[in-house]
């Protein structure tokens, strides 16, 4: 029956799973497990008042079992309650201080409550009642990252995995964390290590499938969804994820086979009918998007925020801006931070594409005031408006503002050096530039774009090729870099023979960059040498040869 019901929830039937548990707690009303499952289900149903009660009914059984204590204690930090919450925690570890995770969530709501050193402190606790417990390493070493430690970070992702090497999470964690910090290599092994020492793993195989997917990896990351999905095959998120790439991909069969298999397993899963209502919108079925849409608009706060933002970008890419405006108010209106600070984003580019310059600057404004101001993607956003539309030293605040936010994306950095660039301020691009490289020494557009400054703008070739043998060390595989070094020598440098090394050195790489082999052609045709010349081109031929191939579906 327990698991029963655990299955009828996490279909995201919960009223159901409610109901189904009631004659267990008629049978059974002293069990403290069914207390604290029914306490759960009771929560996620917004019965938060009842839910306290039930496990306040457990702790009263069993006041030595940490675990009904916790689960009150977190219940009072959601409502707000600060203070019962922190002496409900305080009360759980007392019941059994060698309750790793009662320390591990307490670390965690000091955490969410900025006290870090305090949340610190609370770790140090946990890993001592028991250093094997994973997931408190792991929560530790997420607080480092946040706090951008990430030395520190990574020396607590290895302790999780050393405490026990087949906690899947970690791996997943760190990988991740590495993909965020633009370290994708990095990040792949970490995947690799993780399925190699953990049983197979949905969550981990579906986020390994995600990072593939956005970096352009559209075969491998199918071939970690089909791994995913015969790991779990009612996980929805991992059906999720497999659905938009199939839907972005221009798939939407496909995405429909899988959103539809959802759900199947999950029939009220607003994620999933949020996706099949996306596929509709893709397939040109803009009528039943539309009715599913306002389907989920009755349904939890989530769900309502979710459906109208989407019924927002629905209409706005139809030309019906009234109605846009409408949607994306009530997604402000109903929506939790995160929808309310898509919403205000997509509501002033709505305005700027009206032409509503100064309402669409105002509607910036407020947003940031809502949440906005610590959205990465919601303030890149609001720079490129400024860089159009504004003054430089609003523009020049805004992105100071998003690198702060996100120092880890050498997007950020390479967009406001390449601005500075452009107004001439040479000096200002450098410094952005060495900045990016320094947080993601990995990306190797931020080296070229630094070494190019050098070279051409600065006219400092010497400067220009140390950055060149830096970029090339920490980015080996990257194609366009040998290239541009290339060009380099070939125009301002050492000559023919250096550049003839660099594009040697970079036709190595696989797949192979067709500019790279084109310029190393016409060099070699430009000084006479046609023989190599007219192998290149062979070499040229081959390749596109080969991609129209691809692209026809031939083998």
């Amino acid at each position: 029956m327990h698991r029963i019901v655990l299955d009828m929830a996490r279909g995201g039937d919960v009223m159901g799973a409610i109901r189904a548990l009631e004659p267990a707690l008629a049978r059974f009303p002293g069990n403290k497990h069914l207390l604290t499952t029914s306490a759960s289900l009771l929560d996620r149903a917004g019965r938060t008042e009842e839910a306290a009660d039930a496990l306040r009914e457990a702790c009263a059984i069993d006041g030595k079992d940490a675990a009904p204590w916790q689960a009150l204690a977190m219940l009072e930090s959601r409502r707000g309650d600060y203070a019962s919450a922190e002496a409900l925690f305080e009360r759980a570890t007392q019941a059994d201080e060698k309750h790793a995770p009662a320390w591990q969530a307490w670390a965690c709501f000091e955490s969410a409550r900025r006290r870090t050193e305090r949340a610190r402190e609370l770790f140090r606790n946990a890993v001592a009642a028991d250093p094997t417990h994973a997931p408190s390493w792991q929560a530790w070493a997420l607080l480092e990252a946040k706090k951008k430690q990430y030395h520190e970070a990574r020396k607590l992702f290895q302790k999780a995995t050393l405490a026990k090497e087949d906690h899947a999470p970690s791996w997943q964690a760190w990988a991740l964390l590495e993909a965020e910090l633009g370290r994708t290599r990095e990040a792949r092994k970490l995947f690799e290590r993780g399925a190699t020492c953990c049983k197979p793993h949905a969550p981990l195989l579906a986020a390994w499938a995600s990072m593939e997917s956005r970096i352009g990896r559209i075969e491998e990351a199918r071939m970690l969804f089909v791994r995913a999905h015969e790991a779990d095959e009612r996980h929805a998120p991992t059906i999720l994820q497999w659905s938009a790439l199939e839907r972005r991909v221009g798939a939407t069969g496909e995405a429909k086979r899988l959103l539809t298999k959802g759900l199947h397993h999950h029939p009220r899963n607003a994620h999933l009918l949020h996706g099949m209502a996306l596929v509709e919108k893709a397939e040109g079925n803009l009528d039943v998007a539309r009715q599913q849409l306002m389907e989920l608009t009755k349904g939890g706060a989530k769900a309502r925020g979710v459906a109208w933002h989407a019924l927002g970008k629905l209409e706005g890419e139809q030309g019906n801006f009234q109605e846009a405006k409408i949607a994306y108010q009530q997604g402000i209106n109903q929506g939790d931070e995160s929808c309310r600070v898509k919403c205000y984003l997509d509501l002033a580019q709505l305005e700027v594409l009206q032409g509503m310059i100064e309402e669409a600057r105002r509607r910036f404004e407020t947003g940031a005031a809502h949440g906005g101001r610590s959205d990465a993607t919601y303030v890149q956003a609001w720079v490129r408006f400024e860089k159009r539309h504004g003054n430089e030293d609003r523009t020049r605040q805004l992105f100071r503002a998003s690198a702060e936010l996100s120092p880890q994306d050498p997007r950020v950095w390479l967009q406001w050096g390449m601005w500075e660039r452009s107004r001439d301020r040479v000096e200002a691009a450098r410094k952005c530039f060495s900045r990016g490289a320094k947080h993601t020494p990995g990306n190797a557009f931020l080296w070229q774009a630094w070494a190019v400054l050098e070279a051409y703008t600065a006219q400092d070739i010497e400067s220009a090729r140390r950055l060149f043998v830096k970029g090339t060390k920490a980015c080996p595989e990257d194609a366009p870099l040998w290239m541009e070094w290339a060009l380099m020598e070939q125009t301002k440098g050492e000559g023919v023979q250096r550049a003839r090394e660099l594009f040697e050195q970079g036709s190595h790489i696989q797949p192979p960059h067709v500019p790279l082999f084109s310029a190393w052609a016409r060099l070699e045709e430009t000084h006479g040498n046609l023989e190599k010349a007219a192998e290149l081109d062979k070499q040229l031929s081959e390749m596109d040869a080969m991609q129209r191939g691809v692209f026809r579906g031939t083998p």
